[in-house]
């Protein structure tokens, strides 16, 4: 019982990396320099269906409103978990001639204000810097931009700034599609390139985490038994785990895959 108790838990730790590596999930996608975060979850209709029911008109969006371009990919992101990382690299610009890479220049702007009504919140950050966004299946209320939240744990609709990229981020309750664009000012649809962005899952090995511990669990139980002058291998003296037990290694398992 003590040896296989002991090679259960030293070869779950063993292979916890390389199991966890070969299950990530990651994709890799390129990324217009004309797309725009606040079009996201929308066709170019129903933008334009948005602006007539408001206070602005078509000549606020410097002709971005027709151009398909402006309109950012959907990304499904209901199989990366809860957390993920991004990378970007590459050449684009809020100018017909690409001369930055993801990270922006030093240079920064405030999205003019049209822009916002599209339920998205709008950026003062650096001008070409690579931004995201997160939609759940619905796409956001207009009028109605959320506040700014943070880049490593954004919120429903909260833009945020990626760059060359962030090692954690932490993908908000009911998130299904992540849009990625350029951050500009106004008039999108005469940016230039693009950059290529690599988005990976961080995964949560929490079955390989809870088979370690029942492992280390079994080893102490050994060892425990000895120290009290029971065999090891004694029939008589075994007795069923207890409902507390069993209580706390379900609670163990679950906190783990929910977090």
């Amino acid at each position: 019982m003590k040896r296989f108790a002991l090679l259960v838990a030293v070869a779950c730790l063993a292979l916890s990396p390389a199991l966890a590596e070969a299950s990530v999930v990651t994709e890799t996608v390129t990324v217009s320099g004309k797309s725009t975060v606040y079009f996201a979850g929308r066709t170019n209709a129903e933008l334009q269906s948005v602006v007539s029911g408001s206070i602005y008109g078509p000549g606020d969006y410097f002709g971005d409103l027709s151009d398909p371009a402006t309109v950012p990919d959907e990304i499904d992101i209901t199989t990366f978990g809860d957390r993920i990382s991004i990378s970007a690299t590459g050449l684009w610009s809020h100018t017909p001639t690409p001369d930055s890479g993801p990270e922006g220049k030093a240079a920064t702007q405030l999205t003019n204000a049209p822009y916002g009504i599209f339920g998205v919140n709008l950026l003062n950050t650096n001008l070409n810097a690579l931004v995201g966004v997160f939609l759940s299946d619905v796409a956001p209320t207009a009028g109605s931009a959320p506040t700014l939240g943070t880049n490593s744990a954004p919120g429903l609709n909260q833009a945020f700034v990626i760059g060359a990229g962030l090692d954690e981020i932490f993908v908000p309750n009911d998130a299904t599609r992540l849009y990625l664009g350029l951050h500009n000012g106004y008039e999108w649809t005469n940016n230039s390139g693009s950059v290529t962005a690599t988005i990976t899952a961080i995964p949560e090995p929490a079955s390989l985490i809870v088979w370690s511990l029942l492992g280390l669990t079994g080893l102490g139980v050994t060892r425990w038994r000895k120290r009290n002058g029971m065999p090891s291998g004694s029939t008589s003296t075994k007795t069923r785990w207890s409902d507390e037990n069993r209580d706390a290694i379900t609670s163990l398992i679950r906190n783990r895959t929910d977090h």
